[in-house]
């Protein structure tokens, strides 16, 4: 996995965590920091022995850490979890630039395998039917599609707070 893509979802914790901040009790804060720490230092680790760090082994962590903390903020029907259209806005950038990337990584390995680098799947594709669309189009529809889920799930939310 790229560290983009863990970057984008580290990010995203920490803008929902910095967003939030005043509505957690300090025995999850503590809780939530223990986890975090691990976030950061478990990759680090793993890069100073030179193994590398593969998202699989991270994502559980991420998820657990995402999952207690918002757990434990304080939401009501007139304090919605993310307030800000500006941290919203910037939420979903992170969350659809990882996703974009991760898609792509993972598309590249299916269709041309680890061998072939580039940014351009229809390069060399070796894996891929000869008719309908092409890699690059599969790829941008997804990442729109990411894109545009995500938006319409944060609005859906802010409207039904705002009602």
């Amino acid at each position: 996995m790229s560290d983009l893509v863990v970057f984008c979802g580290i990010a995203s914790l920490f803008l929902v965590i910095y967003s939030t901040a005043q509505r957690v009790s300090r025995r999850n804060w503590l809780i939530v920091f223990l986890m975090s720490t691990l976030l950061i230092l478990l990759p680090l680790r793993a890069d100073l022995d030179g193994v590398g760090t593969s998202g699989r082994y991270i994502l559980p962590l991420y998820l657990m850490c995402l999952i207690t903390y918002l757990a434990s903020v304080e939401t009501s029907a007139e304090r919605p979890l993310i307030t800000s259209k500006t941290v919203s806005r910037i939420l979903i950038c992170f969350l659809t630039l990882g996703n974009s990337i991760a898609l792509h990584q993972t598309m590249r390995r299916y269709i041309t395998g680890v061998d072939v680098i580039g940014w351009n799947l229809n390069q060399d594709a070796e894996w891929w039917w000869t008719v309908g669309p092409s890699p690059m189009t599969i790829w941008l529809l997804g990442t729109v599609a990411f894109g545009v889920t995500a938006t319409l799930i944060l609005q859906n939310a802010r409207c039904r707070v705002n009602q």
